[in-house]
């Protein structure tokens, strides 16, 4: 299940709404709607981002404390979360995050939570 919306924010960026309940590799600009009611998974961030290219995460079935998703990234040592070299953990129900790409020196930085 994809969906484009245009979001206008300055700059005009399309976002794909895609329905997931495995492990995923997402691409830059995807809202994940987040199925975790049968079992966590993990989510793999775009490789080679672009300063300002983002992934939104939304707990579909408000079961991320039962069934959590783990935000990861290919290579640690090159791409950072929260400017550390470490994974994501998504386990609080319902509530949504956003990740912007802002540069190597600080990796994925958490917009909204």
């Amino acid at each position: 299940m994809a969906r484009n919306v245009t979001i206008t924010q300055g700059v005009t960026r399309t976002s794909s709404v895609i329905g997931i309940s495995t492990d995923y590799t997402a691409a830059a600009d995807e809202v994940l709607l987040c199925d975790t009611t049968s079992y966590g998974f993990t989510v793999t961030l775009p490789d080679d981002p672009a300063v300002g290219d983002r992934v939104q995460f939304v707990d579909a079935a408000g079961q991320f404390g039962a069934n959590n998703v783990v935000v990861s990234v290919s290579d640690t040592s090159t791409y950072k979360i929260a400017n550390l070299n470490e994974t994501l953990l998504l386990n609080v129900p319902n509530q949504p995050l956003e990740l912007m790409w802002s540069g190597s020196t600080y990796g994925w930085v958490l917009l909204n939570t």
